[in-house]
């Protein structure tokens, strides 16, 4: 899903058509200002942001910031009528996450293909977040369950131990073993 700040709807669709001609699915929603930009980033799931600067009747590093204060990743690419030095690295400092040249077409879908694999790179890293703190918390279940004393130790200190291990040695809670050393315990 893909947010774009054209000049019209016609200069959006020959961006859209631009990147599904390079093989990206793409589906794009068009913006004319900052209060529209705010609107879709509160309501949808964005993939992309692509901003023409020269169309933006708003400072492109206040997007930025209506980005980080929706908390959302969503790279910006800014499409840029002529290069400026001091202008690209204010860009880039404010959180842009490229600025390409407005006549350089195969340099833009490289961008876009870049983004889009790291927005999916980093879905499916929350997602595996997820899952591990859910195998996580099974296992402590599984592990507090028990009956036998289990403890992890690494490099010679207490990491996790169940209740049948504190019990066995006497302990009430996990925190009053922590600082322990193994040898000392036994």
């Amino acid at each position: 899903f893909l947010l774009v700040l054209e000049d019209s709807q016609n200069d959006a669709e020959k961006l859209v058509s631009l990147l599904r001609n390079a093989g990206l699915a793409t589906r794009a929603k068009l913006v004319s200002d900052e209060e529209e930009l705010d609107e879709a980033l509160s309501s949808g799931n964005w993939d992309l942001f692509v901003a023409r600067e020269s169309v933006a009747d708003f400072d492109l590093s206040q997007a930025c910031t209506l980005i980080k204060k929706n908390d959302l990743y969503v790279p910006l690419i800014v499409i840029s009528e002529e290069y400026d030095e001091t202008k690209v690295t204010d860009l880039m400092k404010a959180g842009a996450h490229d600025v390409v040249s407005s006549n350089q077409d195969k340099h833009l879908v490289e961008v876009v293909k870049r983004e889009i694999q790291n927005v999916r790179d980093l879905k499916r890293l929350r997602r595996i977040e997820v899952e591990i703190r859910d195998v996580e918390h099974r296992c402590e279940l599984l592990l507090d369950s028990s009956k036998d004393a289990i403890a992890y130790v690494n490099e010679g200190m207490h990491i996790y131990a169940n209740t049948s291990y504190l019990e066995f040695l006497g302990y009430d809670d996990i925190d009053e073993m922590i600082c322990i050393p193994i040898m000392d315990t036994l």
